[in-house]
């Protein structure tokens, strides 16, 4: 049992399921980019679609599907900040059909395009995942904030008689 793969001990999986699953992923790397599915892979390691899925589930805690395109946006990453290359061309080196499979499929895992990826020089993991939602109407490109101003304590306000709590809430009453 190979100890990454981050399974509970009492978790029996045989030593083949495991070296189809590791062989799986090998074919992964060597393939990134091209068309690979589900069931090239279960033919590749011997087992059907359905026990090859479910073993590389148990195995890696998530689908193969969802492994490979989490392979490709890795490499994505990897070449949009080491290399001057188009976003075109390397959705095509990581296996997407065109551009925009591949802006889509980034943007959904990164939270940001490929293209605002590269220009922030990759700090997507210190931007929250659902940024786009609250960054709707904020220019493209970012600047530093301004300093903050001194913090400044608000005024105290003076409540006069008893105050009584209501559900959570405290009202004043007078």
């Amino acid at each position: 049992m190979n100890p990454r793969w981050g399974r509970e001990a009492d978790d029996p999986v045989d030593a083949a399921t495991e070296r189809a699953v590791e062989d799986a992923i090998e074919i992964m790397r060597e393939k990134l980019g091209e068309h690979i599915t589900v069931d090239d892979l279960a033919r590749a390691t011997m087992f059907s679609r359905f026990h090859f899925s479910r073993a590389f589930q148990r195995i890696t805690g998530m689908s193969p599907g969802r492994f490979l395109s989490a392979m490709r946006i890795q490499e994505a990453k990897r070449l949009l900040l080491g290399s001057p290359r188009p976003v075109a061309e390397i959705a095509r080196l990581v296996g997407y059909p065109g551009a925009d499979a591949f802006v889509a499929g980034f943007s959904e895992a990164v939270g940001l395009s490929p293209g605002e990826y590269r220009r922030l020089n990759g700090l997507a993991g210190a931007i929250p995942r659902d940024c786009h939602r609250w960054m709707a109407g904020v220019a493209s490109v970012w600047t530093a904030p301004a300093a903050p101003a001194p913090a400044v304590a608000p005024p105290p306000t003076a409540v006069t008689g008893p105050t009584t709590a209501v559900a959570g809430n405290v009202s004043a009453s007078g």
